[in-house]
């Protein structure tokens, strides 16, 4: 059974993420095609937004549980995002494309790193602005996280608090991962501002300034 608040907050999301995705249909067309590391960006991207969509989409049909455990997927692919784009070696994003000289092996060509991993490299390759946010929600959610991937006690609590208290935690978990989202859009449209694409400055700001109540209040 969902609260009417956590129904009114599922429509806006809904209309954020639409408008979120008419945004990422107005970017200038791929500016690096033949550019592997640039493509790995775009799918990590890509399956942020389809993850953060989904949460939404799963929480509306009354499938809690599988809505909290892509949180932590969509913190992966968004912690690899950045660091793909910054900080994973040429060789690591070559290794990658390489296909393993087994044709029956099954697995990764290239190492994967874990989610310390992955935060350590970007601590030490991008600003504390972009590090310390993704941080602190690292910090703030990774028992959780973790807890409902791996059938842990997590998954247990939530099926059995009082419905408000489980509406509350899963309207708290859809603003952090609309929170992912943004921060894939922006990575998705970093080349444009960089190229100083004003239009898509001010289309962004825009979109977070409409939603900010699909964000955590912290942010504003």
């Amino acid at each position: 059974m969902q609260s009417v608040d956590l129904e009114k907050k599922l429509d806006r999301m809904i209309l954020f993420h639409k408008s979120i995705n008419d945004f990422w249909n107005e970017l200038p067309a791929f500016l690096f095609e033949n550019d592997k590391r640039e493509k790995l960006v775009e799918t990590m991207c890509f399956s942020v937004k389809e993850h953060v969509v989904s949460q939404v989409l799963l929480t509306r049909s009354g499938h809690y549980l599988s809505a909290l455990a892509l949180f932590r997927i969509s913190y992966e692919y968004l912690l690899k995002a950045i660091w793909i784009r910054n900080g994973a070696s040429d060789e690591w994003i070559e290794k990658l494309f390489t296909p393993h000289e087994d044709e029956l092996f099954i697995g990764e060509t290239a190492k994967q790193l874990s989610l310390k991993e992955l935060l350590t490299n970007i601590k030490h390759n991008h600003p504390t602005h972009i590090s310390e946010p993704l941080q602190e929600l690292y910090d703030k959610t990774v028992k959780a996280m973790h807890s409902f991937v791996h059938g842990g006690i997590y998954a247990f609590i939530h099926t059995n608090v009082p419905i408000h208290l489980a509406n509350e935690k899963q309207i708290n978990m859809l603003l952090n991962s609309n929170i992912l989202l943004l921060l894939a859009t922006n990575i998705m449209a970093m080349p444009s501002l960089i190229l100083g694409n004003i239009v898509i400055s001010e289309q962004f700001h825009k979109i977070r300034k409409e939603f900010s109540d699909c964000l955590p209040p912290e942010l504003y």
